[in-house]
């Protein structure tokens, strides 16, 4: 049998009779971060199952149940004899709502920094790549999935990535829409 020796097995291969005990500042901050890891996380369960029951409902499977324990939809099997009926209605609200809230694309408008004639061409111009990268982009497909997103599940994230002329430093931006 071979015997790995290092700085670090040495270190744990020692016994110490010493022991950590905590103050009382650093117990009442590590009660208050376990605390307020439990309510995000009983915020969260609350979140994903409506998500799941929302997104069952979208797709034409009402008669799905959320798992508690599973965190996963489950179905039934119900006997042969047993019909049961599904009547979508779920799916062409959500798609009439998304098509009149995305019906109209944004308006773009760039204030030009001066009265200066140059500024103002250059606000125009502004105004022109957006609405050329608007276009380029997709912009007005993402918004609808996004729409869609939200009247499914309450909440809708849009993630936006600038990138600087120089390819340097990128900015992450998220957008969060909530319903």
């Amino acid at each position: 049998m071979t015997q790995t020796t290092g700085a670090i097995t040495k270190e744990y291969s020692e016994k110490r009779t010493d022991t950590y005990s905590p103050t009382e500042k650093e117990s009442k901050t590590a009660d208050f971060v376990r605390e307020q890891w439990q309510a995000s996380e009983d915020s969260k369960r609350a979140i994903v199952e409506n998500t799941w029951l929302g997104l069952a409902f979208y797709t034409g499977r009402q008669w799905s149940r959320y798992n508690r324990v599973t965190r996963l939809l489950s179905e039934d099997n119900p006997p042969p004899w047993r019909v049961r009926m599904v009547l979508n209605y779920i799916l062409p609200t959500i798609e009439t709502l998304a098509g009149k809230l995305t019906e109209n694309r944004p308006g773009f408008i760039a204030v030009p920094a001066s009265d200066d004639e140059d500024d103002a061409e250059a606000a125009r111009q502004s105004e022109r790549l957006l609405m050329f990268l608007w276009h380029e982009l997709g912009m007005q497909r993402k918004i609808h999935e996004a729409v869609k997103w939200m009247a499914i599940s309450g909440t809708a994230w849009t993630y936006c990535l600038r990138l600087k002329l120089a390819g340097i430093q990128a900015q992450r931006t998220w957008i969060h829409v909530v319903g």
